[in-house]
C-alpha cells in the first residue's frame, strides 16, 4: 500500500501535475471547512487561487470510462495533481479566456485523470413542510371548507437548505443562512416528447438531470424543490445512489413545476 502511495505522489505531481501547469487552465479551488457559510465559493473557503488542471480535448469524458454510468452527465476527466484535491471541491475557472466554469470534484482516481461535472448553475433547495393547522379546525369526516384555514403544503412554508459552519441544514424561512449551491442541470426530454393523452387535461411535465454535489449534513429526498438564479423551479421525482454512476454526490431527475 505505502508503495502505490508513493508511485501515485509521483506520478501526480511530477507527472500529470506538471504537464497541467504546461498546457493546462487556472482554477481557483474552493473546500468546505468549519467557517464556511452560505456557499462553499467565497473567500474564506478558498484553498488554492491558481491550480492548473487540463481537460483532455475539452470534451465530456467517455461513458466506458465512467464505470456502471447510465446517464449522460457533464463529466470530464481532469489531468491535475490529484492528491491536492478532494471530491467535493469546487473547481471555478479563471484563467485565459475564462467563461467562469464551475467544476466539483465527484471521483478521485489514483495512477489517472479525475472524474469532475460542470456545476454551472447556481441553485437553492426547499423541502416542503406542511401546515395542519390546529385540531379544532380539521373536519371530523368527508370535506369541509373552512374559511381563511389551510391544511397542506405551500411554497411560502417550505423549509430552506442552509449553510453554516460547514454543515447543511434545513430550517425554516428566515432562519439561518441560506446556502447556494451549484449544481448540474440538462434535460432529459422536451414536452412534444411526452406523450399526450387522447383529451389533454394538463400538460406534461419536462424531465430535467440533476447532479447536486455533496452536502455534509442533509440528504436529498424526493419532492424536494431545487429553485435556480432565474426563479425556475424543479421537483426531485427520483434519486439515484452513487453505485449507479461511479460518482459521490445525488443523481436526481427532476420535472419543472410552477412554484
Amino acid at each position: 500500500m505505502t508503495r502505490i502511495a508513493t508511485l501515485n505522489r509521483i506520478v501526480q505531481r511530477y507527472g500529470r501535475g506538471t504537464a497541467a501547469r504546461i498546457i493546462g487552465q487556472s482554477y481557483s479551488v474552493y473546500r468546505m471547512n468549519p467557517n464556511t457559510s452560505g456557499s462553499v465559493i467565497s473567500p474564506n473557503s478558498l484553498v488554492y487561487p491558481t491550480f492548473s488542471m487540463y481537460f483532455k480535448n475539452h470534451q465530456r469524458a467517455s461513458k466506458v470510462h465512467v464505470e456502471n454510468t447510465v446517464f449522460d452527465l457533464m463529466i470530464f476527466e481532469g489531468m491535475c495533481d490529484g492528491t491536492k484535491l478532494q471530491v467535493g471541491d469546487f473547481l471555478v475557472e479563471n484563467g485565459y479566456e475564462s467563461d467562469a466554469g464551475i467544476y466539483c470534484v465527484g471521483q478521485l482516481r489514483p495512477m489517472s485523470q479525475n472524474i469532475l461535472v460542470r456545476v454551472e448553475s447556481p441553485s437553492t433547495l426547499e423541502k416542503p413542510h406542511p401546515d395542519a393547522g390546529a385540531s379544532e379546525d380539521q373536519p371530523t369526516s368527508g370535506f369541509v371548507y373552512v374559511q381563511g384555514k389551510y391544511g397542506g403544503v405551500r411554497p411560502a412554508g417550505r423549509f430552506e437548505l442552509t449553510l453554516q459552519g460547514g454543515l447543511y441544514s434545513m430550517q425554516a424561512q428566515g432562519e439561518g443562512i441560506l446556502a447556494s449551491v451549484p449544481i448540474g442541470l440538462q434535460p432529459i426530454n422536451r414536452v412534444s416528447d411526452s406523450h399526450k393523452p387522447p383529451i389533454p387535461m394538463t400538460f406534461p411535465r419536462t424531465k430535467f438531470l440533476c447532479y447536486i454535489p455533496p452536502l455534509p449534513g442533509y440528504i436529498i429526498n424526493e419532492l424536494d424543490v431545487v429553485k435556480m438564479s432565474q426563479a425556475d423551479s424543479y421537483q426531485v421525482s427520483m434519486m439515484y445512489s452513487s453505485a449507479d454512476c461511479g460518482l459521490q454526490g445525488f443523481i436526481c431527475t427532476l420535472e419543472k413545476i410552477n412554484a
